[in-house]
């Protein structure tokens, strides 16, 4: 995912459980990633709180990123926010089994 302004790109991402996704600021501004624990169920939540990966730290430089895990993560959502310069952003990760091959 990228960052234009306080804006992901796509703002939306379906990943499966053990794959690996990061954030890429791609500006010169301040930018958090935060999760909304309150949007959260309990299984994703005590996920995200137990891997330590609820907030980013600032990334403060074009190309700075942050790597989230989810091995080992439960299916669900995991709704986010974007905070820095300019107005909050939105968006959600869905952690979903792997499609059935036929």
């Amino acid at each position: 995912m990228g960052f234009r302004g306080a804006r992901a790109e796509p703002d939306s991402i379906v990943v499966q459980p053990g794959d690996y996704l990061q954030f890429v600021s791609s500006d010169w501004l301040i930018h958090e990633v935060h999760f909304d624990s309150a949007m959260m169920d309990d299984q994703t939540r005590s996920f995200m709180v137990a891997t330590e990966q609820m907030n980013s730290p600032p990334l403060l430089q074009q190309g700075a990123r942050f790597v989230l895990s989810f091995v080992d993560a439960p299916l669900g959502t995991y709704p986010f926010r974007l905070q820095g310069n300019r107005a909050d952003g939105r968006g959600v990760i869905v952690v979903a089994s792997p499609p059935s091959v036929p």
